[in-house]
């Protein structure tokens, strides 16, 4: 079962990595209203999670207050917009209090919804708020039930006399990737089948008109080379709004079929030739599109010293190793707070260690690692945050070298040394958010941009991503930066 949130005004936008959080979700569902206010947030949660691709779901809260009024306020809301995952109704107690909701708002709401878009809306609602708004009512049994029950149970309780459910909220203080150290309401399905039932409302943007296959003997316009470190953002459409669908990497050979002022159109969609100034592609010489390339034989290099090899991404979420090892002689999990220990490792691996997690964990312990302080009276621990880079290369001196490290409290990194770092091939490991999190730099430059393995993102295959799409402008949020030589 995979993981939904819901989301409403609480869940305030600016404290979201839109990116981060589309990474780690099958979808969500967003709060349009409170009885005769609309969700301050609910535009933009849909556009921002549209944009990224995920099905979203939308539920209303009537209150007992002027329901035609509630009617055009999430009947506005809605208009235009295309919903993967229905629509759901809020059956929920309120605050003592406030504005209370009672059976007969609820029995007109779902007619109102129902008359408005086509669609049985699914039933949100936990045991206790059924059996007192609705007194066990037996005559919604036939719609989707959406049941809220915080339990450590495999199975929710649900209202009565409900024998089945599709969507189960069972905590409301869970923590994703992309809203970080603040709670989130968390939702598992009950099983793909299921999930994939629920009916869509509202008109689906059109689909990109497929290209027609091109003859045999029709050519690209040119073939061109990315030049782009971080790689090229392939959308939909030549609109800069419309979906990310695919990505173009640095050194990527792509075929130019059509030009739109600043935008190409090749075999997966389009592409920025020109960003900030700079060029993001190459046009290649024809002679490099339709005449082999004779390669000449070259005497080996007189440089004995190892070129490192390319980047495994790995996610401090993984299975493999998670309870166990626990991060130096600490009680804390790599899950939790692993980020640079985990960017220690993909660059050992890189560099050719062939130790196991558990082994280097265990070396570089033997080796004072990990910083041990007074956390208070005589508890004491191992800090996570305060790896002790000399450990590497003392643990593993064949494998680190002395490089740099660069600690800049304002926010103001040294990026041409990291840019140094990076032109050597050697991957660089920044501190971000205040140095409250660790990515790995693996290529680029400050102008055309960073490519990153973001240890926090699971399955590792989606951990690598452009730096600035994620965390912004380098120059003002990386705080600490090493590198190691070889």
């Amino acid at each position: 079962m995979k993981l939904v949130i819901d989301i409403s005004q609480y869940q305030n936008p600016a404290n979201i990595d839109y990116v981060a959080l589309a990474s780690v979700i099958d979808g969500a569902i967003i709060r349009v209203n409170y009885g005769r206010k609309i969700d301050p947030h609910f535009h933009t949660h849909y556009q921002r999670l549209s944009d990224l691709g995920k099905p979203l779901g939308f539920y209303s809260f009537p209150l007992d207050t002027n329901l035609n009024e509630q009617e055009d306020i999430v009947m506005e809301a809605i208009s235009g917009k295309f919903f993967a995952k229905s629509s759901w109704v809020d059956v929920e107690i309120t605050p003592t209090g406030s504005v209370p909701q009672s059976k007969h708002t609820v029995d007109r709401w779902f007619e109102i919804m129902d008359k408005n878009i086509k669609v049985q809306s699914g039933v949100y609602t936990n045991h206790e708020s059924w059996r007192v708004i609705m007194r066990n009512s037996p005559d919604y049994t036939d719609r989707l039930l959406w049941v809220a029950n915080y339990t450590t149970k495999k199975v929710p309780l649900l209202p009565v006399p409900w024998k089945k459910w599709v969507l189960w909220q069972y905590t409301n203080v869970g923590r994703v990737a992309g809203y970080y150290n603040r709670n989130i309401d968390l939702n598992r399905y009950q099983s793909v089948k299921a999930w994939d039932a629920i009916p869509a409302i509202g008109i689906e943007a059109e689909p990109v008109p497929e290209e027609p296959a091109a003859p045999s003997e029709k050519k690209p316009l040119y073939k061109a080379k990315v030049l782009a470190p971080a790689g090229l953002i392939v959308r939909a459409s030549v609109s800069l709004q419309s979906q990310w669908v695919a990505s173009a990497l640095l050194g990527d050979i792509v075929n130019v079929w059509e030009e739109a002022g600043d935008r190409v159109r090749i075999d997966t969609g389009w592409i920025s030739k020109v960003w900030g100034g700079k060029p993001t592609i190459e046009r290649l010489p024809v002679q490099e599109i339709y005449l082999p390339i004779v390669v000449k034989p070259q005497e080996p290099p007189e440089i004995t010293k190892p070129v490192m090899g390319p980047v495994e991404p790995l996610s401090q979420h993984d299975a493999r190793w998670n309870p166990y090892p626990r991060l130096g002689t600490s009680s804390y999990t790599i899950s939790r707070y692993g980020c640079l220990f985990m960017c220690m490792y993909m660059d050992a691996k890189r560099r050719g260690l062939t130790d196991n997690i558990s082994q280097f964990m265990t070396r570089l312990i033997a080796h004072n690692g990990f910083v041990r302080y007074d956390a208070g009276g005589n508890v004491h621990y191992d800090n996570a945050s305060l790896f002790r880079f000399a450990s590497a290369w003392e643990a593993y001196p064949t494998l680190f070298k002395y490089g740099f490290f660069k600690r800049s409290y304002d926010g103001r990194p040294d990026l041409m040394e990291i840019d140094k770092w990076l032109d050597k091939g050697v991957g660089v490991t920044v501190a971000v958010r205040n140095m409250a999190h660790w990515v790995h730099l693996v290529r680029g430059n400050y102008y055309e941009g960073y490519l990153m393995v973001d240890p926090i993102r699971y399955p590792a295959q989606q951990a690598v991503l452009p730096y600035s799409i994620v965390y912004g402008d380098p120059a003002r949020t990386i705080y600490t930066s090493t590198a190691y030589d070889f």
